[in-house]
């Protein structure tokens, strides 16, 4: 082939495109290749290198370098892609013909259009390849290469072929490569063999080089110190393991610790060289002379036997070559201390002799080794080696910046020079003069009749460089003999030397010279030497005609290049040292050039610039050209670089390159030959070291793609720089190179003096909304709650003492002159009753019938009415209104109380008469609720309990679950047993990887559902699967750093982790705090710790049998771990664990119900004990309980009726709250009934009569009450939180059911006891009866017949119809302790004025208190209280909170107009992502997101890695550039395809994209994660200052835009927590006021009642703070059941209170003695139910139950038993006889039926004592 296109086979290209072509200069811009063919580098600049497979090959490298772990493996995969690509010699390695030699037919082609092209490897650098590369992953099965081929070189290398065609993808135009490797040094055919020598991958050149330190024993390479220890214990016990144990005291020689040849041991015997007797103990005597002279020795021989650098200087067999020098500053340190002349006396007198005898010391404590023992070789700095010194010299050269190669390695020094006095200073030729000659030559040569031309000038300033720079041991390179190191010769004595030029200085020549005649030949050099470098090597001697080859002369040839040996050339700009090597020749300097643009055509002058306005005042660029530059910089940088100092610095580069008036002192242009007629150049750009170091140290840490940084995309601002020159061209420039230094012969720079001194702007001042902080939605703290109901009341006291004003204090003060006229009736029925005003105590009122049951004479017996006991019992329920009375005569609210007496007694009477009805209709609707049980609804997700439907949280997970698919989450986070150890070594990673192959490959099977991972995960796009497996499962693992690799033999796995840019095999980037907890780092973010490691499988929702299978699954195998694991301990969450401990949680309900029922039952039993079996009412009390519970399934039947859901807080709460309130009732209706029953004329009533009397009394209470609690919890079912709404609606219905069974069934049972108890039968067994036999009770009733007789009236008595007094007649129960107790002393106490305003004292500071509290009460619910001590839940959660660096994922979801409910603008079909106002809208959305407090950066930006893929990856770039930065509209779905694309790095972003069913973007999303969130607080206001983010952008774009996370429907309560909480407990106080004042009828008693209420509250609220109940739904469901149990404490003790008559002392002591030992007894019945929460499991039990239960009962009772009598009697002050002043107490005399006053003669009513008398008369009588 190379013969027929005739071609030069050793400068043919053969294995590089689709044809054979000869070699071309090197282009500029090669990327990645440019270290080895670049312009500049070796094979004279020529390269085989094609632009449009460079740059393609370029890319992909760079990407490889992200995936790939060792950068060892990346240089040696790269030099082979480039050798294989650019090198010019090609065709002695590479054929394409795959046929015979000497086949003229063309190549055959495969079916995608390439050529096929072998290449010849060696195998030995084969060997090198698998050295490097053996832990990396083989993309074709993702195992290691180790793995697949062991260590075979030639399998290797055959892998390399399509690893290489993946790179470029073979086609028309690229070959499809194979890689054949030989063993042998030549290959079959005869050809040569690509790479036959071993070379570094460190230096720029390919020479050879090994690491292996000569001098030590086993061969190895230098190691750091702390890895070998940490990896040597594996294998404990070996040699090798005892050699790297640091000493507890630290090891000799550590200043080579990180990188040693030696041990620690080595180097502890290195140091015992004060103790060798070589040399007749040279060693104690230098050691003894101390000082310099012992430290340099010692330094020498840590150097020798530990430098990592040994293999630069030493060579196996022993030789260590040191600096001459180094031994004559050792004499010199140590003669100086030598005053007694020890060192002469041994014959050392010269630096060769020191050597010598050091040689000898080290020699026998050096390490051991095999072969000759170790010798000091002394050199002058010219030999082949590296000598060490003060600093190990590099091979070939000689003393690197200090020696002249071409005078005899001399040191430079001043010199009197005439022609290059530029050089005088520090030069490396002593006199000029030999130039003379040649100087004259060229002025002919090049002068082009102008002495002082650029071209002339230029030209002498190189000769003079080349001949006496400083610098000459940099750029020239002398050949020398292998062995002595001495110059090679040629025979005619001379010697061969290499200059090498930097091709910009060829260009910048070239540019100058190409259009000026030489004198000599009359032909422009242009023309002469085509190329800038053909016109640089035509400065070589052998084309000077004068040139003499004689002994002392040097043959010196010219190349463009750099040196093999030092990296630098003539002209490079980083080049150490000073002075310039290419400074003006004296004679020759011209005055400082004026200024000069690029262009001649454009003249420097003033512009009015905008964007470059550092050059308003003289600039090269026209104002269109600099809006054009300024345009297309701010959108691109924007997208890239963002803005601030980094932006800064990028327009100082491109306004200098564009319009700075002296371009021509940082620029070179120089035509491209090929466009010539287009006259575009190539131009050369020179920056300054200082602005190229800003421009990295600003733009370093800036996002590029995915979470990748600029530093980790590009390797340093060269890379950096030569990517910005990539992507300038235009019709006048061909191509860019950037090059860091100054121009080589103007000496400019852009950036020159450039200084660090640069502050980013604010960075919200990047955004285009203008805001000076991020916009917010403050969150009201639950504290408010109590500001609220503080000011609440204060108007309800405010309230008060407005209609105190208006109304005044009357009936208040003197209640007994507005009683109602019933109650009036009722005084006057009281027959046998005392007159109130002769007593102090009014009494129990007696029933409201027409008549006594028991006539009251006997002519009344037996008169018109004629029924006796039994027809008065008939009738009782009719009861005519007394005489002198009538409903016009009472006010609104008398006549309203008078009738609901009425229809309570009427009530009581008909079921205390019926009880047979009442019974068989409770157990009818008991039977008919328990049949429905089964049909009861329950609702455990937290979803559905706590999130108000219709709030933004409901929606927004619809809606991103429905488009981008609900998922399920399974975490593990492991470490180690020890606690706080480090979890990245071997052992724990090798345990971790067992239990992540346990979950991926094993199928779960159990609990209705079998299912393996890849069965129910989800998946995402992959590049690493192949057409066959485009997706993979989500697994987020720390192992992915290895992919499938074997990290045991990974030597760094610190390092490893530390790599920023790593990434999954899906292409997925890593970010290391979602798989690594409590990092630990070091310098410049090394990790050098963490204490866990982080596991998450999703999985799909469905199907859901198999996908609870697998999570089962999941917790099993993380319980056998920890069984099992020696080093791990795993803490585990699944979707199903909450599911679990919901389970668990009602579980622990039952258990703790019964505790508590049996206790509260149990004091039930206590209370209704009385003095005998007879007067007992326990069984009475248990019926009331049973009543209770009863309700509860009728409640729960009813609620399956009204479709009222079943909640966990309705279990734990409900059966409370009701046999609470419910027993308060039976022991007020239990107490009058006790009372009634204890006053003598209760005997008269029938049972029907006497429950009906007592309903009549208590009832409105109970109605009041039980009303109040109803409808504040009918107010409280209102609530948009459904597990409040439902828990309000149940509390409706089951009191609703529970005052109805109270105020009917009840009765029954209470005349049913009466019976029981007028009969005489034992309480707890009534069919048993008490010692009264039949006889007595014959002989008592004859008693009564002759008191009745006319008989006894003869004798002078009175006929009574009272049974008298028997001796074995009880006498009637007594009043019980705790009543005489509260109505005695207690009211007396707290009616003195100290005591009240004490009282009232300590009420303010509670309230106050209380306040202060509450303001600082939390909200949430920590997920530690609702899960039991010791659940492996609550573990995980407590190590989650501490190991993780971050929060929560957070995404940003962008779609169409309507999507949100609440949006009033008009729904659109779908987003025209493709808009450029949408596309810059989102793109600030994300640098917004990216800035906000709540965010840790970087964030996932599908679009904004999107734009900068077109921008930098893809072949899109110049048409980015043209639209600002964004992806132009007609190919922005062709690009996406592309960007998606299976197989590439961005192929999960897939999953972040949702399409409509016409292909179309519909929505997408933007993930983000939070900084660790650590209260509910900071999860609440972090999701609405989210949402205040997006709202403006959803506006600028016209879309919708939302923030949605997983946790935002848990927290969403808390968001309108307060105005909830606020309303609710108003609007329940409210109705409570309303409710009071229409029943009792009283404003001025209602109102201060509900302030008590108010401010308990709010000291409930100050409670919470105190005993850490945070602020929740639960806790607002205790607030509202607080205000239910309250009301019962105040409002029963308020009504009684206003039912009484008398002054306030008689008034509180009727309510105390009638309701106040019931209202203790019930608090204290609730308390003992409650008592036992304090022992539950749970801790939410014991925090949202016992103590708010316990804080409800005793604020509540304290405020109605201590607070509200005080209150009382400050409003009715009790001085009687002011109120007789004022005539406002009344007297009432009882009347009979007849008219006439009580008593036998009409007169006054017997008096007790009286009474007493005619009963011992009736005894003696009888």
């Amino acid at each position: 082939e190379v013969a027929a296109e005739g071609l030069d086979a050793s400068r043919a290209c053969t294995a590089q495109g689709s044809e054979v072509h000869a070699v071309v200069p090197a282009p500029a811009g090669t990327g990645a290749c440019s270290a080895w063919y670049g312009p500049g580098q070796e094979a004279n600049g020529e390269s085989c290198c094609l632009d449009k497979h460079a740059h393609l090959l370029d890319a992909n490298l760079r990407l490889a370098k992200a995936v790939l772990k060792s950068h060892e493996c990346y240089h040696e995969l790269a030099k082979l892609a480039c050798t294989t690509l650019c090198s010019p010699a090609q065709s002695r390695f590479a054929d394409t013909a795959n046929a015979l030699p000497g086949a003229t037919a063309p190549a055959p082609r495969n079916a995608d259009g390439s050529i096929n092209a072998t290449v010849h490897v060696s195998e030995e650098w084969c060997a090198d390849i698998v050295g490097a590369c053996a832990d990396e992953e083989d993309p074709r099965n993702h195992k290691t290469f180790r793995d697949n081929f062991g260590m075979d070189p030639k399998a290797m290398c055959g892998l390399l072929g399509p690893y290489f065609n993946a790179l470029l993808t073979p086609g028309e135009d690229t070959p499809t490569y194979t890689f054949v490797a030989h063993a042998k040094s030549e290959r079959p055919d005869s050809g040569a063999l690509m790479l036959a020598d071993r070379r570094c991958y460190e230096a720029r050149t390919c020479d050879a080089r090994d690491d292996v330190c000569p001098l030590a024993a086993d061969g190895r390479v230098p190691v750091p110190w702390d890895a070998a220890a940490r990896l040597l214990p594996a294998t404990s016990g070996t040699a090798a393991a005892a050699a790297f144990g640091v000493p507890a005291g630290g090891a000799a020689c550590s200043e080579h610790s990180a990188s040693a040849c030696c041990s620690p041991r080595e180097a502890e015997a290195i140091a015992l060289w004060p103790a060798s007797s070589a040399v007749g103990g040279l060693g104690p005597l230098v050691s003894g002379l101390g000082g310099a002279c012992k430290a340099n020795v010692t330094q020498l021989f840590c150097g020798l036997g530990c430098s990592a650098d040994q293999a630069d200087f030493a060579s196996p067999d022993g030789s260590a070559y040191v600096l001459e020098k180094l031994c004559a500053a050792i004499l010199s340190a140590c003669a100086a201390a030598d005053v007694a002349g020890a060192l002469a006396a041994r014959g050392i007198t010269s630096a060769a002799d020191m050597c010598q005898g050091l040689g000898q010391v080290y020699a026998s404590v050096a390490p051991a080794r095999e072969g000759p023992a170790v010798r000091i070789v002394a050199q002058s700095g010219r030999g082949r080696r590296a000598q060490y010194g003060w600093r190990v010299v590099p091979r070939n050269v000689a003393v690197l910046g200090k020696t002249c190669p071409l005078n005899d390695d001399e040191e430079f020094a001043p010199a009197p020079l005439a022609l290059c006095r530029q050089h005088a200073d520090a030069a490396c030729c002593s006199s000029d003069a030999e130039l003379a000659g040649r100087f004259a030559q060229l002025k002919a040569h090049f002068g082009g009749g102008d002495e002082d031309s650029a071209c002339l000038r230029g030209v002498l300033s190189l000769t003079c460089a080349t001949s006496c720079s400083a610098r000459q041991s940099y750029f020239v390179h002398l050949e020398r003999d292998e062995a002595t190191g001495e110059p090679r010769l040629f025979p005619e004595g001379d010697q061969e030397a290499t200059s090498y030029v930097a091709l910009g200085v060829c260009e910048d020549l070239f540019a100058q010279c190409k259009d000026v005649t030489s004198h000599i030949f009359g032909e422009t050099f242009g023309s002469m030497y085509p190329t800038p470098s053909e016109l640089c090597q035509s400065f070589s001697v052998t084309s000077d005609p004068t040139y003499e080859a004689k002994p002392g002369n040097t043959r010196l040839v010219t190349r463009v290049g750099v040196h093999p040996d030092t990296g630098y050339a003539l002209g490079s700009a980083d080049m150490p040292g000073v002075p310039s090597p290419l400074p003006m020749p004296a004679e020759y300097g011209a005055a400082a050039s004026t200024k000069a643009c690029l262009d001649p055509t454009v003249e420097a002058k003033a512009r009015n610039l905008g964007f470059c306005g550092r050059y308003r005042d003289l600039s090269c660029c026209e104002e269109e050209d600099e809006a054009g530059i300024g345009g297309n910089l701010t959108a691109v940088a924007a997208r890239v670089f963002g803005h601030g100092c980094c932006f800064e610095r990028l327009s100082e580069l491109v306004c200098g390159l564009a319009c700075s008036p002296d371009q021509m002192k940082f620029i070179m242009t120089g035509f491209v030959e090929a466009d010539r007629a287009t006259q575009a150049r190539n131009v050369s750009l020179f920056v300054s070291r200082e602005l190229a170091d800003a421009l990295w140290h600003d733009c370093a840490k800036h996002k590029m793609l995915a979470t990748t940084t600029v530093e980790t995309y590009f390797e340093g601002p060269a890379a950096l720089l030569a990517k910005i020159a990539e992507n300038v061209k235009n019709d006048r420039v061909a191509g860019v190179t950037i090059t860091i230094g100054e121009h080589p012969f103007e000496g400019g720079a852009v950036g020159a003096g450039t200084t660090g001194a640069c502050t980013d702007p604010p960075p919200l001042s990047e955004l285009s909304m203008g805001w000076d902080q991020l916009p917010t939605i403050p969150h009201r703290e639950p504290g408010m709650v109590a500001m609220y109901l503080l000011l609440f009341a204060a108007g309800l006291a405010l309230a008060f003492l407005a209609v105190l004003a208006l109304c005044g204090r009357v009936a208040v003060t003197a209640p007994s002159a507005t009683l109602p006229k019933s109650m009036q009736r009722r005084i006057s029925q009281d027959v046998g009753g005392e007159s109130i005003g002769a007593s102090n105590d009014p009494g129990p009122r007696g029933p409201r019938a027409s008549a006594p049951s028991v006539p009251s004479t006997p002519t009344a017996a037996a008169g018109a009415n004629g029924a006796g006991a039994n027809g008065a019992a008939d009738k009782g329920a009719h009861r005519p209104e007394p005489q002198g009375a009538s409903g016009d005569d009472l006010g609104t609210a008398a006549f309203v109380y008078e009738r609901v007496e009425d229809g309570y007694y009427a009530l009581a009477h008909f079921c205390a008469s019926r009880p047979s009805l009442c019974v068989a209709g409770l157990l009818a609707l008991v039977a008919g609720a328990s049949a429905l049980l089964p049909f009861l609804e329950l609702k455990t997700q937290p979803t559905e309990l706590w999130v108000a439907q219709g709030q933004p949280s409901v929606w927004q997970r619809a809606y991103t679950e429905g488009n981008f698919g609900a998922q399920r989450h399974e975490v593990m986070i492991i470490t180690t047993k020890e606690p706080g150890g480090d979890v990245l070594r071997p052992e724990v990673l090798s345990e971790a990887a067992d239990l992540e192959h346990l979950l991926r490959t094993t199928t779960f099977e159990g609990h209705g559902g079998r299912a393996a991972l890849e069965d129910v995960c989800a998946k995402v796009r992959c590049r690493a699967g192949g057409p066959e497996h485009p997706q993979e499962c989500i697994f987020q693992s720390p192992l992915k750093y290895w992919h499938a690799s074997d990290f045991r033999e990974d030597p760094d796995l610190y390092a490893t982790v530390s790599n920023l840019a790593a990434k999954d095999e899906c292409g997925i980037p890593i970010l290391r705090k979602t798989v690594l907890g409590g990092l630990e780092t070091g310098a410049l973010g090394r990790v050098v710790g963490a204490k866990s490691l982080m596991m998450a499988v999703v999985l799909e929702p469905q199907p859901l049998d198999m996908a609870r299978a697998w999570e089962y699954g999941f917790l099993a195998a993380a319980e056998e771990t920890n069984a099992r694991s020696k080093f791990i301990q795993v803490s585990y969450l699944a979707q199903i664990s909450q599911d679990e401990e919901v389970a668990r949680l009602a579980a622990a309900d039952v258990p703790l119900l019964v505790a508590s029922y049996v206790m509260m039952i149990g004091y039930v039993v206590y209370a209704m004990l009385g003095s005998d079996r007879t007067s007992s009412h326990v069984l009475l009390g248990l019926q009331g309980v049973a009543l209770v519970i009863c309700s509860i399934v009728i409640m729960l039947g009813l609620t399956v009726v009204f479709g009222v859901p079943f909640t966990p807080v309705s279990t734990q709460v409900l059966p409370f709250l009701l046999l609470g309130i419910g027993v308060d009732n039976i022991f007020i209706l239990v107490s009058t009934y006790a009372t009634r029953l204890r006053e003598e004329r209760s005997k008269r009533y029938t049972e029907a009569e006497l429950v009906g009397s007592i309903l009549a009394q208590v009832g409105p209470t109970i109605t009041l009450t039980s009303t109040s609690t109803t409808l504040a919890f009918l107010v409280g079912s209102l609530s948009v939180m459904p597990a409040v709404k439902y828990f309000c609606q149940q509390c409706v219905i089951g009191f609703a059911v529970n005052l109805l069974l109270q105020l009917t069934v009840f009765q029954a049972a209470i005349a049913a006891d009466c019976r029981r108890v007028r009969r005489r039968r034992v309480d707890f067994i009534p069919c048993l009866t008490t010692a009264y036999d039949k006889a007595e009770a014959k002989a008592s009733a004859q008693v009564g017949a002759f008191l009745r007789s006319p008989t006894f009236a003869l004798l002078g008595g009175a006929a009574s119809e009272e049974q008298p007094p028997m001796h074995h007649q009880p006498e009637p129960e007594k009043e019980d302790a705790l009543s005489r107790w509260m109505r005695g002393s207690y009211v007396s106490w707290l009616s003195r004025r100290s005591v009240q305003a004490g009282v009232l004292l300590l009420f303010a500071a509670l309230t106050a208190g209380g306040v202060s509290a509450a303001l600082r009460v939390g909200q949430g619910l920590e997920i530690g209280e609702v899960l039991p001590r010791g659940s492996y839940m609550s573990t995980f959660f407590e190590r989650f909170e501490f190991f993780s660096d971050i929060g929560p994922p957070v995404y940003i979801v962008q779609s169409r107009v309507g999507v949100d409910p609440d949006d009033d603008r008009s729904p659109t079909r779908r987003v025209d992502f493709t808009d450029y106002e949408v596309q810059d809208a989102l793109g600030e959305l994300v640098e917004a997101l990216e800035l906000s407090p709540w965010i840790k950066p970087p964030a996932l930006d599908w679009l904004g890695d999107f734009q900068k893929w077109a921008l930098i990856v893809s072949n899109h770039t110049q048409e980015v550039i043209d639209n600002g930065g964004r992806v132009p509209q007609h190919l922005f779905y062709t690009w996406l395809g592309e960007f998606l694309e299976p197989g590439t790095d961005f192929a999960f972003y897939s999953n972040y994209l949702s399409f409509d069913e016409e292909g179309m973007l519909d929505s997408a999303k933007v993930m983000g994660f939070h900084v660790p969130l650590q209260s509910t607080t900071m999860f609440v206001q972090a999701m609405l200052d989210m949402r205040a983010l997006c709202a403006p952008f959803a506006a600028k774009a016209g879309m919708t835009v939302f923030p949605y996370s997983e946790y935002h429907v848990f927290y969403e309560q808390y968001a309108i927590l307060v105005p909830q909480a606020t309303k609710l407990l108003f609007s329940a106080i409210t109705v409570i006021l309303l409710v009071m004042t229409f029943l009792l009828g009283n404003v001025l008693l209602s109102l201060p009642v509900l302030l008590l209420l108010t401010l308990n509250q709010i000291d409930l609220i100050g409670v919470m703070y105190l005993a850490r109940v945070h602020m929740n739904g639960i806790s607002i469901i205790n607030l509202v059941m607080a205000i239910g149990l309250s009301v019962e404490y105040l409002a029963h003790i308020a009504s009684t209170y206003n039912m009484s008559e008398g002054d306030h002392v008689r008034k509180m002591r009727h309510a105390m003695a009638s309701v106040g030992s019931s209202v203790v007894s019930g608090a204290f019945t609730t308390l003992l139910g409650v008592v036992v929460l304090a022992f539950a499991k749970y801790p939410v039990f014991q925090v949202y139950y016992f103590r708010m239960y316990l804080a409800t009962v005793l604020c509540g009772s304290i405020h109605g038993l201590v607070l509200l009598p005080v209150v009382l009697g400050l409003i009715a002050p009790s001085r009687a006889s002011r109120d007789k002043r004022r005539g406002r107490v009344l007297h009432f005399t009882p009347v009979k039926k007849n008219g006439s006053a009580a008593g036998s003669d009409g007169g006054q009513p017997r008096t007790p004592s009286a009474q007493r008398e005619r009963d011992q008369t009736y005894g003696q009588l009888l």
